[in-house]
């Protein structure tokens, strides 16, 4: 008969890391939330949510690179890219106005 690893026994008995109070929600979701947290939590929609999609339908979706550094590089990269493009596009459109 086999008997189960003891790690994996410690991993299973042993409670995860606990947040401190001040970081701890509150049961019951986003109806506790205050009038002006549900206006910020809504625009994120409007405002990360774009930009992440924006971002995996230009392709960043799979890296082929290894390590925090160079994965860290990409993202910076495209990070700098998309703002000269939105820069860009803002500038077009202020021009196109006057």
């Amino acid at each position: 008969m086999l008997r189960p690893c003891h790690r994996a026994i410690e991993s299973v008995t042993q409670p995860g890391p606990v947040r401190p109070a001040h970081l701890r929600l509150p049961s019951g979701g986003p109806g506790w939330l205050p009038p002006e947290a549900k206006f910020i939590y809504r625009q994120r929609a409007s405002h990360a949510e774009w930009t992440n999609a924006l971002a995996r339908n230009r392709g960043l979706q799979h890296l082929a690179v290894r390590g925090l550094a160079r994965v860290r590089a990409i993202f910076l990269w495209f990070a700098l890219a998309h703002t000269v493009a939105q820069g860009l596009l803002l500038a077009e459109r202020a021009g196109s106005a006057t």
